[in-house]
């Protein structure tokens, strides 16, 4: 054989190598790999192939992933992996949550919320108050408490009532109000007479009305008490009881009568006269008294919801502007009183009187004519 046969080939004729196990060609320098080795590797040595950067195994069969598919991903093709579910990514290390993370939450593992400060719950749906909310009350957002009707405050912990009480009443519970003496009811607005009134009506503390034909400090005694009906009835001899003038009321007609009793809201001190109590306001006491911002300054009434009346001189929303007469070049600075502006030569009550000045300065202060003097006689001139 004219070039030697390699790897342990013989010269089995002339030019002609039988070669050993594993290699093939002319001289056996070629290795054999079966299989073949795949996706472009390349026999290196009988059934030995050496891979590309991308392929790995006997044959160059098994992908390569850099880096490693991790949480239990698989690498498919070189640099591609099949992730386990729960799990995505190009290396399977991003997690997955079905439902997702809200209010800032963050997906930290395969549908695990991690939440921020303030939320709790599967994802981060359920608020979280540091001070738990009392008496009833929800934490209906971070460290905000929603609370039942009559509680109050950061954890609900104070109570108020809803209604305002009345005559004098003080609010001593959620929606609770302890009335003093003479007064009963939720917000304190009925009168108390101890005892009742049989037949009669309680319209103020222990004061009771009572009905024709009864008298006595409980409407007990029927016909007309001792001491007749006073000046305001006569009693009727057939049927002993006090017989009223209109607006007079009572056994001894010594009541006097208010439409309505006054709303509840005042005291009936004369036939069909009403003493309002404090923030009510009308014949019967039936409406809320309206306010006005300032007061309407001391110079005017509040007739109606932040609407001022005002007193003559003044002016404006409030009643804080001085009303002059027509044509003040100065300033208004109280009713009927023009503040004269000092740069204007004009003077008096109303800024309408000029002011006179000497003649002589006033011929040197105006050289050019534009000023007008008179010095004929009082020696003083007009501007």
């Amino acid at each position: 054989c004219t070039t030697v046969c390699a790897n342990g080939g013989t010269c089995s004729a002339p030019n002609t190598c039988t070669c050993a196990a594993g290699w093939s060609g002319v001289t056996c320098a070629n290795p054999v790999c079966s299989p073949v080795c795949a996706n472009s590797g390349t026999c290196s040595a009988p059934n030995t192939c050496t891979c590309t950067s991308s392929w790995t195994g006997a044959t160059c069969t098994t992908p390569v992933c850099s880096p490693v598919c991790s949480n239990g991903g698989t690498c498919t093709a070189p640099n591609a992996c099949a992730c386990a579910s729960g799990w995505t990514g190009a290396t399977c290390s991003t997690p997955v949550c079905t439902s997702a993370c809200a209010n800032g939450g963050s997906c930290t593992a395969p549908d695990t919320c991690t939440c921020p400060s303030g939320w709790s719950g599967p994802t981060c749906t359920i608020p979280v108050c540091s001070s738990q909310c009392a008496n009833g009350g929800t934490c209906s957002a971070p460290n905000l408490c929603s609370c039942p009707s009559g509680w109050m405050g950061l954890t609900c912990t104070t109570f108020f009532c809803a209604s305002d009480c009345r005559n004098g009443g003080t609010c001593s519970g959620p929606n609770t109000c302890s009335c003093i003496s003479g007064w009963e009811g939720a917000t304190c607005g009925n009168p108390k007479c101890d005892g009742g009134c049989n037949s009669g009506t309680c319209t103020a503390p222990g004061k009771c009305t009572c009905s024709m034909g009864y008298t006595g400090q409980q409407c007990e005694i029927r016909g007309c008490i001792q001491g007749g009906c006073g000046n305001q009835g006569i009693c009727s001899a057939s049927s002993g009881v006090c017989e009223c003038n209109p607006g007079w009321g009572g056994g001894a007609c010594d009541m006097p009568v208010c439409p309505n009793r006054c709303s509840n809201n005042g005291l009936c001190v004369s036939p069909n006269t009403c003493s309002c109590s404090a923030g009510w306001t009308g014949s019967n006491c039936e409406t809320r008294a309206p306010t006005c911002a300032g007061g309407c300054g001391g110079n005017g009434k509040c007739i109606s919801q932040d609407k001022c009346e005002c007193n003559s001189g003044w002016t404006g929303p409030t009643c804080t502007t001085p009303i002059c007469a027509a044509g003040c070049p100065g300033t208004c600075s109280t009713p009927g009183t023009c503040t004269c502006d000092t740069g204007l030569q004009w003077t008096g009550t109303a800024c309408i009187t000029p002011i006179t000045i000497d003649c002589e300065r006033c011929l040197r202060r105006c050289p050019g004519g534009s000023c007008q003097c008179d010095c004929t006689d009082s020696g003083t001139e007009t501007v």
